[in-house]
């Protein structure tokens, strides 16, 4: 910990909005705490606590250790204990239906509780104490698992918890590796095909491999005009250049100003979400870093509906940098997941 980090952590946590909802919940003998939610820069996200031992001693003991593909294989082990909120699909009441964005789940024991702890201090602050008879009292924190779940869309204010909240819930994943080393180049397409866990063969067929520059494309949103009307129509002129600025410094306290990413577009003739790594990266053992095990995803949502072979267009993301003349990397179709049989939980 240093004066540097200490500060991007009390600016990460300067929330535009902050509700706490405290609300424990157990599901399928699994004991959640619906912790609240917060809003910034015109992102809505909710936090879950869960108490779990899943997560293996080599795994918490030596996280430096193993390679990336290793660990995620020894997560795909672990699939079938899968947070209840990682499998979420939309939050909804009788009034409103929120779809999912994305979410993201790690232990606190593998962090330095830095990033946790100001979360934990601002709800605190706006309200938020746990019950002597909550499970969550007396749990030791090397025990906790925090997961962000992002709802879809920009939100002026966060949406109202209500008594009758539920959850579209997927209740099975299907999954299985692949490990197939692909060559992507930029403009380039591709059919891929491989065999599934049920020995069915899945074709998949890339349309479009290309390169983005998160800063430059944020560049161009503030700078369209339809979706400057279309946001000062719910807020001021103020408070829209304040968005634009606390944008840009998040972009920037990630160190993504001036890097560049590959993405690609594909789809399946299976309802399958694939998952690309750079294949470098799946081998190489991270060097050990000070701070929060976290990181930002990327994520990539094509505009069009259908693809080139008239199926479902998806979109994946390289999450390595990579120079902005890049032509082609030598990546991996690592895995697949498929999520099936939806069911609607109460919260």
């Amino acid at each position: 910990m240093n004066y540097q980090y200490f500060k991007h952590l009390f600016q990460q946590s300067q929330y535009d909005e902050i509700k706490v909802i405290g609300k424990d919940l157990s599901k399928k003998n699994q004991c959640y705490h619906i912790l609240g939610m917060t809003l910034k820069n015109r992102q809505a996200s909710l936090y879950v606590l869960e108490i779990t031992d899943k997560f293996s001693e080599e795994e918490d003991v030596y996280p430096y250790k193993r390679t990336p593909r290793n660990s995620m294989k020894a997560n795909m082990e672990h699939r079938s204990l899968e947070s209840f909120f990682m499998r979420i699909r939309e939050i909804r009441n009788k009034e409103q239906v929120y779809q999912v964005a994305g979410a993201s789940s790690g232990p606190l024991k593998n962090s330095d509780y830095g990033e946790a702890y100001f979360m934990f201090l601002r709800m605190m602050e706006a309200g938020w104490s746990l019950s002597e008879y909550s499970p969550f009292y007396d749990m030791d924190w090397d025990l906790f698992v925090v997961t962000n779940i992002e709802l879809q869309g920009e939100f002026d204010k966060l949406p109202e918890w209500t008594e009758d909240m539920e959850a579209l819930v997927y209740t099975e994943q299907e999954g299985g590796l692949i490990e197939q080393t692909v060559r992507l180049e930029r403009g380039a397409e591709a059919e891929l095909e491989f065999l599934m866990a049920d020995g069915r063969t899945a074709h998949c067929y890339l349309n479009k491999v290309f390169i983005f520059d998160m800063w430059e494309e944020q560049e161009k949103k503030f700078a369209d005009s339809e979706y400057r009307a279309r946001i000062l129509k719910h807020i001021s002129e103020e408070e829209f250049e304040e968005m634009k600025r606390r944008c840009f410094a998040t972009l920037e306290e990630q160190g993504l100003k001036g890097q560049c990413y590959m993405a690609l577009y594909y789809e399946c003739d299976q309802d399958l979400n694939l998952v690309f790594y750079d294949k470098e990266y799946l081998d190489t053992v991270p060097e050990p870093r000070e701070g929060s095990c976290s990181s930002m995803a990327i994520m990539m949502r094509p505009e069009q509906k259908t693809g080139t072979h008239g199926l479902p267009l998806k979109g994946a993301v390289i999450q390595k940098p990579v120079s902005k003349d890049t032509v082609s990397i030598e990546a991996e179709l690592f895995s697949y997941t498929k999520k099936i049989e939806q069911v609607v939980e109460q919260l």
